[in-house]
């Protein structure tokens, strides 16, 4: 039974980095993307955006969501 859990706990970590890292990725992408359009990221980088995505995952993704690609952004 033992075996089974660190197993299960292994690959839920596992998942998790995946997601974290495939999260990372895409809002680099992104973000390097709104800057070549010349709408650039607010505060900080794409860089910066997706190493705090990659550190804290979905929580920073909806944040760079709200501020970039919601109707709350203002428009310049």
């Amino acid at each position: 039974m033992q075996d089974v859990l660190s197993i299960l706990m292994i690959g839920f970590f596992l998942g998790g980095a995946v997601v974290h890292v495939v999260l990372a990725l895409a809002v680099w992408e992104d973000g390097t993307r709104l800057d070549r359009d010349g709408s650039p990221t607010f505060f900080v980088g794409p860089f910066f955006w997706a190493v705090m995505t990659l550190m804290c995952g979905l929580l920073v993704v909806l944040v760079y969501w709200l501020m970039h690609h919601s109707t709350l952004r203002r428009e310049n």
